[in-house]
């Protein structure tokens, strides 16, 4: 699939899925009222200590199976911990990445506060500190964890195009397919070689 082909395969998933709603904001993301009422099932790809999301959309749908991936320390250290819905998630210390298999993971030793990511960023510095990790791509993750997706949340560091491939290529079918990373990275840095300025 081109540049070209894969535009308008964008366009084709906008005009299917991005109907008018009623969206509600849960915790730092906002997402179409209906959808998540009817929903059922969530991946959720990225957390770094912070399931605020994954709780405000339980709060509002008690029936929701939550499936969470983050091989982060920290996200390691609030599993380990009790809070409120934890009930509703299974936690998985698996990144995603493309390729299943292993993967290093890359932080900035000096603040650790900061995400991780598979990808060794500038700001990490000239020798990032790293952990080795599992990895799996979505179509394992579906296969092996939840066939029937109604909501993913894909909050990846640097490996929104690969995801975003992974759907398109393989015709990823879920209820409702929310790639929060797409338009958060979209945003910030351009698609397709275009930049998007005066974001803010």
């Amino acid at each position: 699939m081109n540049e070209s082909q894969l535009y308008d395969k964008m366009k084709q998933i906008e005009g299917k899925y991005l109907k008018p709603h009623s969206f509600e904001q849960f915790k730092n993301y906002w997402l179409p009222e209906k959808i998540v009422k009817e929903s059922k099932n969530v991946l959720s790809l990225g957390v770094h200590r912070d399931v605020g999301f994954e709780q405000a959309m339980c709060m509002f749908n008690k029936n929701l199976n939550i499936h969470l991936y983050d091989p982060t320390p920290d996200s390691v250290k609030l599993f380990q911990s009790d809070f409120a819905y934890k009930n509703k998630m299974t936690y998985h210390q698996v990144a995603y990445a493309k390729d299943n298999g292993k993967m290093k993971f890359y932080y900035d030793k000096n603040d650790l506060t900061k995400c991780y990511s598979l990808i060794p960023l500038p700001q990490f510095g000239e020798d990032p500190a790293y952990i080795e990790v599992d990895t799996k791509n979505l179509v394992t993750m579906m296969k092996e964890d939840m066939p029937q997706v109604d909501i993913i949340k894909a909050d990846i560091e640097g490996v929104w195009y690969d995801f975003c491939r992974e759907v398109l290529d393989n015709d990823i079918q879920s209820g409702y397919l929310i790639p929060l990373v797409c338009f958060l990275v979209i945003l910030y840095f351009g698609v397709f070689g275009h930049k998007v300025k005066n974001v803010e």
